[in-house]
């Protein structure tokens, strides 16, 4: 909490404030599943800096950390499961992208809740059916409205879904019935942002920037050095180093050379079960094919690559692990050497992950980047810079006057105002307090002027 990156900013601050004005910024700040949710925070339990911090630790808790106890504990004993739990906790990306006050990764939190409910159905409980349901299909359009790689998952959800009422051997009397409701859960948040939007077609496309829901700021292209480009930036996210846009990470998911070669060991051993085991094929088939998809698909599309878009990868993998170890700990007791490998192989990811940890730690707060350095460093850490900017005033004037200047020449900088505008406006609103007039020194006029959602929205201050 030392310091705030501006895509923090953006996603945590700005775009809440925004949505809460019933707007969007722009096409690209179009991940209102994850603002929306913030904005009942923020409603409901008043605003800080870094609440969005604390809302994403204690989803990565309900949403994530339990269910998947919950899940593996339907496959393994409870050492097993506990083990395996540990080791995917401790995935360098999803530790990582969880500090963010972005929605980035939020996909990986909320896949894990959405199997356990697709596992969890029971068509001869009725009322039971049609709730797990409603709240799988609500929750996974929610999860697409925050971060749209999860969109790669609703097919494969859906199977699984399927698999789970076939597996009961009867179909359900009301299946239409649940069908339909299913349905209607699940266009039930796009619907509610087309009703509270002033403006939907925002949402859908930007006319300025043509971006929109969905896709945030990509688009595919076909252009294969692009391509390679940036499948090599993700490769290397994933096996070297942190390379790519806002994936500030030194050790990262494979950076050992001998992971590397569990990892081959671990997919080696998937396509043998592939192949040889007919009972794990269909759920294997489904990680292998969600793996070539997240590797693919976004790497076609335009803008900046890197993990961040590929987060398929990471679920589709421990996936493929988890069915590993279990194949072999679900063996007989005449296995032992086999046995063995999955031990050493559980090993050196808790190893590795384990060190990872504390290495990733040390760097931590050291100052980003893509830090905001404007206007949340006036007090040493953001938490007191914005009390300081939303409650300044000289005694006589309760308006608030925001100007950024050069240290040397002490001249004024061509700074953005939408975030600090939106912290200091949202601070107040929904902390209770009164509201005051927010000023911004205009570069053009070379005077004080009122700042206001209309001031971006006619693009009069650049996006």
């Amino acid at each position: 909490m030392n310091q705030i990156r501006q895509e923090e900013l953006n996603e945590s601050v700005r775009n809440v404030y925004w949505l809460d004005k019933r707007t969007i910024y722009d096409g690209t700040s179009s991940n209102i599943g994850w603002y929306g949710l913030l904005l009942i925070v923020y409603k409901f339990f008043g605003f800080d800096i870094h609440t969005a911090k604390h809302v994403r630790l204690f989803m990565h808790l309900f949403f994530f950390i339990i269910p998947l106890l919950l899940v593996l504990r339907c496959f393994f004993p409870v050492k097993q499961a506990l083990i395996l739990l540990i080791i995917t906790c401790l995935s360098p990306t999803i530790l990582y992208m969880n500090t963010l006050q972005t929605s980035y990764g939020v996909d990986l939190t909320y896949i894990p809740f959405c199997i356990l409910l697709s596992i969890s159905v029971r068509p001869e409980k009725k009322m039971e059916f049609a709730l797990l349901s409603m709240i799988l299909w609500f929750t996974a359009m929610i999860a697409s409205m925050s971060y749209p790689p999860f969109l790669l998952y609703l097919p494969f959800l859906f199977i699984v879904y399927l698999m789970t009422i076939r597996k009961e051997r009867k179909r359900p009397s009301n299946s239409t019935g649940i069908l339909l409701i299913s349905l209607t859960a699940f266009v039930l948040p796009l619907l509610t942002a087309f009703l509270y939007l002033k403006d939907f077609s925002i949402l859908l496309k930007d006319p300025i920037s043509g971006d929109g829901i969905f896709r945030g700021g990509g688009g595919l292209t076909l252009d294969s050095t692009y391509f390679k480009a940036s499948l090599k930036s993700t490769l290397k996210d994933l096996f070297i180093s942190g390379n790519t846009y806002y994936f500030e990470i030194q050790n990262v998911e494979f950076s050992n050379p001998i992971v590397a070669i569990a990892v081959i060991v671990v997919l080696s051993g998937s396509v043998f079960l592939l192949f040889k085991r007919k009972d794990y094929r269909i759920p294997l088939l489904l990680a292998f094919f969600l793996l070539w998809i997240s590797l693919l698909l976004p790497n076609l599309s335009k803008g900046l690559p890197g993990i961040r878009r590929c987060t398929g990868l990471i679920l589709s993998f421990y996936c493929l692990f988890i069915l590993f170890i279990h194949s072999i700990m679900a063996g007989s007791e005449k296995s032992r050497n086999i046995r063995f490998i999955g031990i050493i192989i559980c090993v050196l990811f808790l190893g590795h992950h384990t060190g990872a940890y504390f290495k990733n730690l040390t760097h931590f707060n050291k100052l980003s980047a893509y830090s905001d350095i404007t206007w949340f460093t006036v007090k040493g850490v953001p938490r007191e810079s914005l009390k300081y900017w939303a409650t300044q005033s000289d005694g006589k004037n309760p308006d608030i006057y925001l100007k950024c200047i050069e240290a040397d020449s002490n001249l004024p900088l061509p700074c953005r105002y939408a975030e600090i505008y939106a912290a200091i406006t949202g601070y107040r609103k929904w902390n209770n307090m009164e509201n005051r007039p927010v000023f911004g020194y205009d570069l053009s006029t070379k005077k004080f002027i009122p700042l206001s959602i209309k001031l971006w929205e006619e693009y009069y201050f650049p996006h």
